[in-house]
């Protein structure tokens, strides 16, 4: 279970607010939904070695999260980069018929296991991978739930899950179908997937809680299978979005369809092979990428919207292989390109 655990990259977080609901505030399952609701507390100082109260505490993010219980969360591997942060995963749990259930916690540092109001496993403090089991007796129905942890700033390999106890003995995650969550809460939450949570915890979780006003905000979903790590984006003369990928494939894509009302990403990879291309400008329809060891124009000869040439403009520079050796944030203005060059460390 344990190796599974690793292979994803994921935090998990939400508020403490609907853990406390008694049986008679069950919301009736037409007022819910599938999903659990996430959130993201990031707390400065405080006691680091067991679960500290955050009561009151406001959330860095709250969202919901629609495609994943707590199994295909896979294995709710929470995983936070930086500093002291505390995790909670509050949802509803439909039972089918009353029983007698054993759960599985399973943890790095603090974290507790709530049902019905009542701490069902304890598994606090400051410590490597572990697990603690608990029973209860439920009946069938809906039952208010929640996970509350912690990791400390030192922790690297950081996890939280929670399974059930099958008839055999076995334990499985809890799935996604038994999940909920109150329609008139999650109904005013941006809807996330799994992928979008580890993209967005693998930032610096800061939240953006206002947009200046010469801005509009556009959510772009294309399929599943474009996921680029975004390196630079410009705009073509036509609308198009000129988007380089800082990955591998060091990559360069147009993409359409994204303006009116409605818009439906469509995209296209027209370039490829590029060193951390992390700087892209359009001049006069011209495309110029900005890489880590030169500035390269991108030249389509033929008009099939593939690059043929890759011109080199400058490289005066200089780079090694050092991996902070970054080039990035073109810039053109009057007739001059200006870049920004990280030092090697």
């Amino acid at each position: 279970m344990r190796g599974y655990l690793r292979h994803t990259l994921l935090t998990i977080v939400v508020g403490l607010e609907s853990i406390h609901a008694t049986q008679a505030q069950i919301p009736t399952p037409d007022s819910l939904q599938l999903g659990a609701i996430v959130s993201h507390y990031r707390i400065e100082g405080g006691d680091v070695s067991v679960l500290a109260d955050i009561t009151g505490t406001s959330p860095a993010s709250t969202k919901l999260s629609e495609d994943a219980g707590l199994a295909t969360w896979k294995g709710s591997y929470a995983y936070i980069p930086f500093g002291l942060s505390y995790i909670t995963i509050n949802g509803y749990l439909k039972l089918s018929k009353a029983n007698t259930y054993v759960f599985k916690l399973q943890n790095t540092d603090g974290a507790e296991f709530y049902i019905d109001q009542k701490k069902i496993i304890s598994n606090d403090g400051l410590h490597e991978f572990s697990d603690k089991d608990g029973e209860v007796y439920l009946t069938e129905g809906f039952h208010p739930f929640q996970i509350r942890a912690f990791n400390g700033p030192k922790t690297k390999n950081r996890e939280v899950s929670l399974a059930m106890a099958n008839p055999d003995g076995t334990f499985e995650w809890v799935p996604s179908n038994m999940i909920y969550s109150p329609k008139k809460v999650s109904s005013k939450l941006q809807k996330i997937t799994t992928i979008q949570i580890i993209k967005e915890e693998e930032s610096d979780t800061t939240v953006a809680t206002k947009l200046h006003p010469s801005y509009k905000l556009y959510d772009l979903e294309a399929d599943n299978n474009f996921r680029p790590r975004v390196g630079g984006i410009d705009f073509l003369p036509d609308g198009k979005m000129v988007l380089s990928t800082w990955d591998k494939e060091g990559g360069v894509y147009l993409v359409g369809g994204i303006l009116g009302e409605s818009p439906k990403p469509v995209y296209k990879r027209i370039a490829w092979g590029l060193a951390e291309p992390l700087g892209v400008k359009v001049v006069d329809g011209k495309i110029f990428v900005l890489q880590k060891q030169e500035l390269t124009q991108l030249i389509d000869l033929d008009g099939d919207e593939v690059i043929d040439e890759y011109r080199t403009i400058c490289n005066a520079w200089g780079a090694t292989g050092n991996f902070h050796e970054f080039a990035f944030g073109l810039v053109y203005k009057n007739g001059f390109f200006y870049a920004t060059l990280a030092t090697a460390i």
